[in-house]
């Protein structure tokens, strides 16, 4: 598992998809998203209808919520049976809107941080070419 400290909105939930996959993939998702281009969703689920690649669940876990269902600190965890996937999700979302990216238990270095972007490079540029990667929602 990843963990990515989010200081800002995150990138509309379909450019995951076109991350992990490509543009107009069949996919399952569930979430938080209160309308398709939400940049303050807390919680994603992506499982592709198209194959077996293992699913993903990007989300902020109850320790960071208070009482009262405020969120108090954005810091995801990315978790998927594929550590490839949970790889290029956790790195996309650190360029994207993190504040720092960690395992379960320790902060990634920077040479580590930068052999992810090196490893996931094809991804990541297929995701900043998504229609969706700089959707601002119904607001913006």
């Amino acid at each position: 598992m990843f963990k990515v400290k989010a200081n800002r909105d995150r990138p509309d939930f379909r450019v995951l998809i076109d991350l992990l996959f490509d543009a107009g993939r069949n996919v399952d998702t569930s979430g938080n998203c209160r309308f398709p281009a939400d940049r303050s969703w807390t919680d994603v689920y992506i499982r592709d209808r198209e194959s077996d690649a293992s699913s993903v669940t990007v989300w902020v876990h109850e320790d960071h919520w208070d009482d009262d269902d405020n969120c108090l600190e954005l810091i995801f965890h990315i978790e998927s049976k594929d550590i490839v996937t949970e790889e290029a999700v956790a790195i996309y979302l650190y360029n994207y809107c993190g504040e720092h990216i960690s395992t379960e238990t320790e902060r990634l270095r920077d040479d580590e941080i930068a052999s992810l972007r090196k490893k996931h490079a094809a991804k990541i540029q297929r995701a900043n070419e998504s229609q969706w990667h700089n959707s601002m929602g119904r607001n913006g």
